[in-house]
């Protein structure tokens, strides 16, 4: 039985155009499919990873520890992305997340 509250990349970049590209992003980098659901209140989110939570719940990860090691290199950007993603990000939110807003949306060359 499919899940009634998953959404396809298609029905998510129907939402908003620029999720099939924050999608496309997503998938190139962890090599794994984008995994989206709606919420009770109607917003497009990755699915949460009962793993994440749980050890985020457990307050046994210190995402502020990760986010310095993602940005110093010691944690490839596919696997942070995975487990950032595992939180339940908003597409929205994880789209403006400072770690990968750049990628996702490099700036245009000023002509």
């Amino acid at each position: 039985m499919v899940d009634p509250t998953s959404v396809t990349v298609a029905e998510a970049a129907a939402v908003h155009p620029t999720y099939a590209d924050l999608l496309a992003w997503y998938e190139l980098v962890t090599g794994r499919p984008a995994r989206v659901v709606r919420d009770a209140g109607g917003v497009l989110r990755f699915r949460p990873d009962t793993v994440v939570l749980r050890l985020y719940d457990a307050k046994a990860v210190d995402l502020n520890a990760l986010a310095v090691d993602h940005a110093r290199g010691r944690i490839a950007t596919g696997d942070y992305a995975a487990f950032v993603a595992g939180l339940g990000y908003s597409l929205s939110g994880f789209s403006e997340l400072s770690q990968f807003a750049d990628q996702i949306w490099p700036e245009e060359p000023t002509p």
